[in-house]
């Protein structure tokens, strides 16, 4: 892309270019005299991007500081980190997250969504989220509540939380066509959001509930260690295999607990030092509301869908 602005009958501006035959991007200094664009072989350093936060709407911040349990198993008694988790799940999840401060500014119990009804188990955090610009629907009018979420929508919602802007080239092989470019770019920047070992990010790959926690945990700049938790924590039968990159993130997403972090500034997690119990969401968030009261346990889970969403957040 380029961007250009006309000065004295000259055009000087930045310019994203891929040379043929070359494997790399660059910025490049655009000249336009006469009707003749020339594009000069010295690099050209380009302002920054526009902040991709909707100027628009109130801020909204994460409770960084409590860590509460933020997700609940299943009425199997299993918490299924390979499973899929859907938008409406994930709405919960950062509503829950929210400070007070920004839950009460931007609290709202009503949206535009046509599937999105009052009476909906996670209107408030649909609303709420809406009105605070974290979370978009689709073109149709839809939220898609009930369909999984895909690892390209995550990562938006969760960057709209920061102030993280990346100029650069992109951060991963396969997202130069993907509607979320530059908010998977910024996540990346900011530091809550990885990708493969092949160098690719895989936007439209459906999120498990284990890649989901494990950016929530970062952007809650929650860092657990396997070998610096509690023996009294609740423990998962699908979830005790230490070896799995997921199990430290998957206990900090499913234990309330106070912790301390280290003096020493080479040591990069925290030690758990007394178990909390799991605060009960359900009368939490029936709390908050004015009318319609959550009719979901309190629980996270994952329904059966078969629709999914790929451009919307």
């Amino acid at each position: 892309k380029y961007t250009l602005s006309r000065a004295a009958g000259e055009d000087v501006g930045s310019y994203t270019i891929t040379p043929a035959g070359a494997a790399a991007q660059g910025n490049y200094a655009v000249t336009y005299v006469k009707g003749t664009f020339t594009i000069k072989a010295v690099p050209f350093v380009p302002g920054p991007d526009p902040d991709i936060k909707d100027p628009d709407v109130p801020k909204a911040d994460l409770n960084t500081t409590d860590h509460y349990a933020y997700i609940i198993g299943m009425p199997d008694g299993l918490v299924h980190p390979e499973q899929n988790i859907t938008r409406g799940e994930v709405a919960t999840i950062f509503f829950r997250m929210l400070t007070d401060e920004s839950r009460t500014a931007n609290w709202k119990t009503t949206n535009s969504y046509k599937d999105v009804p009052a009476t909906l188990w996670c209107n408030n955090a649909i609303s709420t989220l809406s009105n605070a610009g974290i979370i978009k629907g689709y073109d149709d009018g839809t939220f898609r509540p009930n369909a999984p979420i895909t690892r390209a929508e995550f990562a938006t919602m969760a960057v709209r939380f920061f102030e993280s802007k990346y100029n650069g080239n992109d951060k991963f092989s396969d997202i130069a066509t993907s509607w979320a470019r530059q908010y998977i770019n910024a996540a990346s920047e900011a530091g809550i959001i990885k990708g493969y070992t092949d160098g690719t990010f895989r936007p439209t790959q459906l999120i498990t509930r284990a890649e989901a926690v494990t950016i929530m945990n970062r952007a809650l700049l929650r860092t657990p260690d396997k070998d610096h938790l509690l023996a009294d924590m609740k423990v998962w039968p699908d979830n005790q295999v230490l070896t799995k990159w997921y199990y430290a993130d998957m206990q900090e997403a499913t234990n309330s607990h106070d912790y301390t972090m280290p003096e020493d500034e080479s040591v990069t997690y925290e030690t758990w030092t007394k178990m909390q119990a799991v605060r009960d969401w359900a009368k939490f968030e029936t709390e908050w509301a004015t009318a319609n009261a959550s009719t979901n346990p309190g629980e996270v889970v994952t329904p059966a869908t078969t629709s999914t969403g790929t451009s919307g957040s």
